[in-house]
Formats: structure tokens, sequence, C-alpha cells
């Protein structure tokens, strides 16, 4: 039998290779409410340096809502707790005082949502991808918005998946 050798570099390089040619990775969420009704989207784009992540919701309360990615692929309504902790959270155990505020890979932006309850919002998270530290993980991932007024509620929920109807 024999055998076949890659080096770290030409690995790396068949990894970018879709990002390269112009046909990166993609994903989306479908964001429910407690309720199951549609909400919004979210889209997923590799790009060299992270994930775009573009999110558009309507029929939110306004405010400017935090928002998540967190480390389970489960949205379980009424409370989503499903979706487990924020990606990323494992490093965190334990700390305390400022190492504790230090960015997680699941932190986004707060989304604004207006007084019409739409609300867009799009950021480039270099701190995961849709390869190594993978949004697409056995256990997959979920974006979650919680409660402009009250953080810890979860409101929205939406399973990040290459497939397009989850």
């Amino acid at each position: 039998m024999k055998k076949i050798f890659l080096s770290p570099a030409l690995i790396a390089l068949l990894l970018a290779a879709p990002v390269l040619a112009g046909n990166p990775p993609q994903a989306t969420a479908q964001i429910k409410d407690a309720k199951g009704e549609p909400v919004g989207t979210a889209s997923f784009v590799q790009q060299p340096k992270g994930v775009l992540v573009t999110v558009e919701v309507k029929g939110l309360e306004p405010g400017k809502h935090p928002m998540h990615i967190h480390a389970v692929g489960k949205c379980d309504a009424p409370d989503f707790r499903s979706a487990g902790p924020h990606l990323g959270d494992h490093k965190m155990a334990g700390m305390k005082g400022s190492m504790a505020m230090e960015t997680m890979a699941g932190d986004l932006p707060e989304l604004l949502v207006g007084a019409d309850g739409t609300g867009k919002a799009e950021v480039l998270n270099p701190e995961i991808s849709l390869g190594s530290k993978s949004l697409l993980q056995k256990q997959g991932t979920a974006l979650l918005i919680h409660d402009a007024t009250k953080p810890s509620k979860r409101i929205a929920c939406g399973v990040i998946s290459t497939n397009p109807n989850p």
C-alpha cells in the first residue's frame, strides 16, 4: 500500500480553496421566536479573516438586543435553553475579574431593533469559521437573540446549518 504525505501548507491550501475560488463556505439560520413563528434570518459566509455574520429580524420589541452564537444546535422553545452556553464559554470556566470580560468566540454585537420592530446587523467575527473552530461542529451551533430589557431571557433562536431549510 502506498502512503501519501500531505504537508501542513498543502492541507491549509486545500481547506482554503473554496474561499480562494470564489465559493466560500456558507451557512444559514432561520430565526424563530418562543411561539415558533419566524422572525428573521442569519447568514454566515467564510471570509479570509473570519466569518461574515448578517442578521435580519422583524417583529421584535425595539431596543438593543444581546446576540450570541451558542454551543449546541438546538432551539427548543419556549426558553431555548437547549442551545447551551455561549460558544467558547468553556474557556471562561472559573475565571473571575477582568479575565471574565474577555471576548468569547460566540460574542456578537448587540442587535439594534427600531420602533418598527426590524433590525439588521452585520459583523465579521474573526474568532469563528466554517472550517476549524467551526460553527458546523458535530453538536451544531445556534444563533440566539436575547431580550433587550432582560438579557438573560432568550427570545429568538435559529440553528446554524448548511441546509437552507433545516
